[in-house]
């Protein structure tokens, strides 16, 4: 049996290749894994399943299980249904474990930024120094 990703329609052709609606590749699933994605929300990112450091993802394609062996950055390839997918809300990209492509580097300031800013600075303090000129003269 196979399913589109996109419009969730299942074909039972095993020549058919692509979707006839949306022209999307096919994806073999096996009818009870197929009978697990339908409980699924369409678009669903892929999870963890635990808490701690990764041991099981669910594919979002097929909902199969995948070994944490299998994973490699942040994409993954589901060994049931062969789906690349990308690992969302991973704990182990919480906990620092990323790869080292998405680690934060710092952007230099730019010398428009820091004109901006200290001109924001100047116009505010110069506003509250008025507000309080205006408030002092009005008391006397």
């Amino acid at each position: 049996m196979q399913r589109c990703v996109t419009c969730n329609r299942t074909f039972m052709n095993q020549a058919q290749t692509h979707c006839p609606t949306d022209g999307t590749p096919l994806v073999k699933v096996a009818s009870s894994a197929l009978n697990n994605f339908e409980a699924l929300p369409l678009a669903t990112p892929a999870r963890a399943s635990s808490s701690g450091p990764i041991q099981v993802i669910d594919c979002p394609a097929c909902g199969a299980s995948t070994r944490a062996s299998n994973l490699g950055g942040a994409f993954s390839n589901c060994e049931y249904c062969g789906q690349s997918f990308r690992i969302a809300d991973s704990p182990t990209m919480r906990t620092g474990v990323m790869p080292a492509s998405y680690r934060a580097t710092p952007r230099p300031v730019s010398g428009f930024q820091k004109f901006f800013l200290i001109a924001f600075i100047v116009m505010f303090i110069s506003v509250f120094v008025f507000i309080l000129l205006v408030f002092i003269s009005m008391r006397f």
